[in-house]
């Protein structure tokens, strides 16, 4: 059996550090290797029967972007593109931001067409690139027009990577927020409640709040997220436009009201008392700026997966646990069809 080996770029992430894990368990009748690669040296899979080499780099230099290319493993067949610098930190340090999240992403390519030049290459965008004035429901031809940093450095990477792929099978992908960044309190508010911690919501003043129930974010669970990650390497080239390689993945819409309500019910007014509601207005703009409603065809017809509504709010299998079906409220089974769009 041939070994493909996998290189993941943000490998100590909180998509990255189980992306390896997922892909052996998802396509067992494949011989799997990785290269993991972070700031810090990521952990290893939890699958001890993986090999792996686990690698801290700076992708922000020349000789980091060399150094994961001259493991032991060899050249990659694969390569994840997780890395980068969160939204709320690019906005805080622009520099930082514009070289981890653009420039380090433009060096990677550049290495791997002069490498590697047939290897498929995933890179993970965001929602984030959207912004202005939206349709009700942003569409795969909806224009990118960022109002952060991090959105503008994430769209320059699609255009970049639209480019490249005249000499790589690039592809991008747009998940919506699954874990990490400003956007973190989103699962935030249902897990901490739920293990009985303290969790902090910078949306609104109390549960009662109506801004509550007007912030409105994309989310899909990271167990759904990791499988779409999966399923990206297998989608053919001339599936796309030849004007874009960018995918919004699926997901559903859901208020921060309905998260807190999501709480109540599973665990009672107990784990509502336990979300600080610490008003942010830094968080607040960044979070209002993303859209919050997509339309799933596109990428249902490639193939990708859309969960529904069950166990979207919980913290991943892999994480410990999650809501399931109880925690949803009765208004969001209006999502559960793949071509079905989200709520107005």
């Amino acid at each position: 059996m041939t070994t493909t080996t996998v290189l993941i770029t943000g490998a100590g992430g909180f998509l990255g550090s189980l992306l390896a894990d997922t892909l052996v368990k998802l396509q067992p009748q494949h011989m799997f290797q990785f290269i993991l690669v972070d700031v810090r040296t990521p952990p290893a899979p939890k699958n001890t029967g993986i090999k792996s080499v686990c690698l801290a780099a700076d992708l922000t230099t020349a000789s980091g972007v060399e150094s994961i290319f001259r493991t032991e493993l060899g050249l990659p067949h694969i390569i994840y593109s997780l890395h980068g610098i969160m939204l709320k930190g690019a906005e805080e340090n622009w520099d930082l931001g514009f070289w981890v999240n653009f420039e380090s992403t433009r060096s990677l390519l550049d290495k791997t067409k002069e490498l590697v030049p047939g290897v498929k290459f995933i890179f993970a965008s965001s929602v984030g690139v959207f912004g202005g004035k939206l349709p009700e429901i942003v569409t795969q031809d909806t224009y990118p027009r960022p109002e952060s940093n991090y959105g503008m450095a994430k769209v320059r990477c699609e255009y970049l990577i639209t480019e490249y792929s005249r000499n790589l099978p690039t592809i991008t992908v747009r998940p919506g927020a699954p874990a990490a960044a400003t956007s973190a309190f989103v699962s935030g508010i249902i897990r901490e409640p739920l293990q009985g911690m303290i969790a902090s919501c910078p949306i609104g003043e109390s549960a009662d709040d109506p801004m509550l129930e007007s912030t409105l974010f994309w989310i899909s669970s990271p167990s759904t997220v990791l499988e779409n990650f999966v399923i990206a390497k297998n989608v053919p080239a001339d599936k796309f436009p030849k004007y874009s390689r960018a995918i919004n993945l699926p997901g559903f819409t859901v208020s921060v009201k309905e998260q807190v309500e999501a709480s109540r019910k599973v665990a009672g007014d107990e784990a509502v008392a336990l979300i600080k509601f610490e008003k942010d207005e830094v968080s607040e703009r960044v979070v209002r700026s993303l859209p919050a409603k997509f339309d799933n065809e596109f990428a249902c017809r490639l193939g990708f997966k859309y969960e529904g509504v069950s166990g979207v709010f919980g913290c991943s299998e892999e994480g410990g646990g999650g809501v399931g079906n109880g925690g949803q409220t009765d208004s969001m089974h209006r999502y559960k069809k793949c071509h079905t769009y989200t709520r107005s």
